[in-house]
């Protein structure tokens, strides 16, 4: 009971020592993962325009609910 206070401690102070120093990573980004990462982007870009193809009338009325006046 009485060291659970240094334990408590001692886990804040090691926990903010790995966040303040710094560390090399030594990393490399091979052209393989960019040509991914590009393909990932396109793949969503292609998915968002056919969701908004298939489901056009529905967006539409959506936004015209949420951005039209009311006629009240």
């Amino acid at each position: 009971m009485r060291y659970e206070r240094h334990i408590k401690d001692f886990a804040w102070a090691t926990a903010i020592t790995v966040v303040i120093v710094p560390a090399n990573a030594h990393a490399y980004i091979d052209p393989g993962t960019g040509s991914v990462i590009i393909q990932a982007v396109i793949g969503a870009v292609v998915a968002v325009g056919f969701f908004l193809k298939t489901n056009w009338l529905r967006v539409k009325t959506f936004f015209k609910k949420l951005f039209g006046k009311n006629k009240k």
